[in-house]
């Protein structure tokens, strides 16, 4: 629960960059990891992903988050965007439960709120995992790797974020899993 402190302390001086939604699918929950940015940034954003034929999902924060979450926060969301970095149900969603998020956010919190703003260090290490578990198929290789991006210092998950979101080298999550397999 440290890195929820640091949410704690950021929120008082800063604005909150990733914000996490938990959508009930037919009774099956679907994690959504949001990176939030100005509409400059996310419209950069774009054109980086578009130049490489890639697509990225950018929509108005408030289409993104409710009206509740964003009253949470003093700042005006006016113009902001929610970039979808990733979403996971089903095994996936439980192992990343498991494994990863109950360690470092109010996962009972998230259950009832449905969404909540988180840290940068904690929405890029959440993200991570997120991205990384997306192809996998069997649960030991899932706990494996987000066991790995658990104990990962936040320098090093920036790394691997980095590598793993970059338009230019799409094998970032690839190398990622390869290390912990």
């Amino acid at each position: 629960m440290a890195l929820q402190r640091q949410l704690d302390q950021s929120q008082s001086s800063s604005r909150p960059s990733f914000a996490l939604k938990l959508v009930r699918d037919h009774g099956d929950d679907r994690l959504i990891v949001y990176e939030l940015l100005s509409a400059e940034q996310a419209e950069a954003r774009r054109q980086r992903f578009e130049r490489v034929g890639t697509d990225v999902h950018i929509k108005p924060i408030d289409d993104a988050l409710t009206q509740d979450v964003l009253a949470t926060q003093t700042q005006s969301w006016n113009g902001w965007q929610a970039i979808r970095v990733a979403s996971v149900n089903g095994q996936r969603y439980t192992a990343l439960r498991n494994r990863l998020v109950s360690g470092v956010i109010d996962i009972e919190q998230l259950e009832q709120e449905r969404a909540m703003f988180v840290s940068e260090p904690v929405g890029v290490q959440v993200a991570l995992g997120t991205l990384a578990v997306l192809p996998l198929s069997k649960l030991e290789t899932m706990q494996r790797l987000l066991e790995g991006v658990a104990s990962m210092a936040d320098d090093e998950c920036y790394y691997w974020h980095t590598l793993c979101r970059s338009p230019n080298d799409l094998d970032g999550a690839k190398a990622l899993r390869t290390l912990y397999s």
